[in-house]
C-alpha cells in the first residue's frame, strides 16, 4: 500500500488540520480535552515556555491565541468538510 501525500491548498485547511491533529487524542477517547494530552504541540503553543516551535507564526494563522484555543474547543464534527480530503484512515 502506498500513501499519496495530500496538498494543503489554503489557510483554512491548514488551520483545520492543526486542530484535527491536536484533537485526535480527544476523538479517540484518550483524554477529555486537548490540554490533557502532553504528546502534541498544543501545550507548547499555548505556553510561554521556550520552544523550537514558531509559536507566533503558528498563532498568526489563527489570528490570536484566544481564537487558537477557541477552535480547539469546538467539536471535531464541526470542522470544515474540506479536511476530510486530507485524512487517511
Amino acid at each position: 500500500m502506498s500513501i499519496i501525500p495530500k496538498l494543503i491548498n489554503n489557510q483554512k485547511q491548514f488551520t483545520n488540520l492543526i486542530v484535527y491533529i491536536h484533537n485526535n487524542p480527544v476523538k479517540h477517547g484518550f483524554v477529555e480535552h486537548t490540554i490533557e494530552y502532553p504528546w502534541t504541540s498544543y501545550l507548547s503553543v499555548i505556553s510561554k515556555s521556550p520552544t523550537k516551535i514558531k509559536r507566533e507564526e503558528l498563532i498568526s494563522y489563527f489570528d490570536d491565541i484566544e481564537n487558537f484555543k477557541y477552535l480547539h474547543n469546538k467539536l471535531i464534527e464541526e470542522y470544515d468538510s474540506s479536511l476530510k480530503d486530507l485524512i487517511l484512515e
